[in-house]
């Protein structure tokens, strides 16, 4: 299985804005330099789980919905860091594998809730039901790009 990443996403402090970025830097047992989680300042943060380091929705879940219900759903306000391509990450449970130059782990997955719809004004917390992504853990941190393959390794 492997797919691409096409978009990457941090927020500075829980519901700020989310920033598109071409790159970030992953640091093992920490998150993305610069993000919320990272930095302790996330709308979770006062939860800390080790897989919530990176999150990963997929772009072909954004289509569905809007297909779907015809809610238009923009990567950012998905909240994710990565917007992958090419691959089912629901498959990626409990599974190690590479994005770029990192190496992650699928700890679990992620579900929508009501903070989201609040935050961003849409009603797509039914619509993300049982795939709205992957949370995982950093292993080999590192850079990530637009660009790079996401490749499984189990």
């Amino acid at each position: 299985m492997s797919g691409t990443v096409t978009g990457i996403f941090t927020a500075e402090i829980a519901g700020a804005e989310m920033l598109a970025h071409t790159s970030v830097v992953l640091q093992a047992g920490y998150g993305i330099i610069g993000d919320r989680y990272a930095t302790g300042c996330g709308h979770y943060s006062p939860r800390p789980h080790q897989d919530r380091q990176v999150t990963i929705i997929e772009s072909e879940t954004l289509e569905a919905i809007r297909l779907e219900t015809g809610i238009v759903l923009l990567a950012e306000e998905t909240r994710r860091n990565l917007l992958t391509s090419g691959i089912r990450l629901n498959r990626l449970l409990g599974k190690t594998f590479r994005v770029g130059e990192c190496v992650l782990h699928a700890g679990r997955l992620n579900t929508p809730c009501a903070y989201l719809e609040r935050l961003i004004g849409l009603p797509v917390m039914s619509a993300l039901a049982g795939r709205s992504g992957i949370n995982c853990r950093i292993l080999q941190g590192g850079p990530v790009r637009v660009g790079d393959a996401l490749d499984v390794q189990d």
